[in-house]
């Protein structure tokens, strides 16, 4: 399969991982990045796991806005056949 040059260079710059962080390791990290950047970062609680579990974040302050449900669909009238 081809991929083009400019998504080919942009998978050039993911970092070759070879595991992904446990749950605790993304939890400590988040509470680091607060703790040094009290004025930037949070940390939330935004949820459960379905074991108990909290659910963390960091939203950024200048992050841009996300919607909470998908924008509305304009509805147009069916074309007369």
């Amino acid at each position: 399969m081809d991929v083009p040059d400019r998504l080919a260079a942009e998978l050039d710059t993911v970092p070759d991982h070879k595991t992904f962080a446990t749950v605790d390791e993304v939890h400590q990290r988040l509470a680091r990045l607060a703790d040094d950047h009290p004025g930037v970062a949070t940390l939330r609680r935004i949820g459960t796991s379905r074991l108990g579990d909290p659910m963390l974040s960091s939203p950024s302050a200048t992050a841009p806005a996300t919607r909470s449900s998908p924008p509305a669909r304009t509805r147009t009238s069916p074309s007369a056949a």
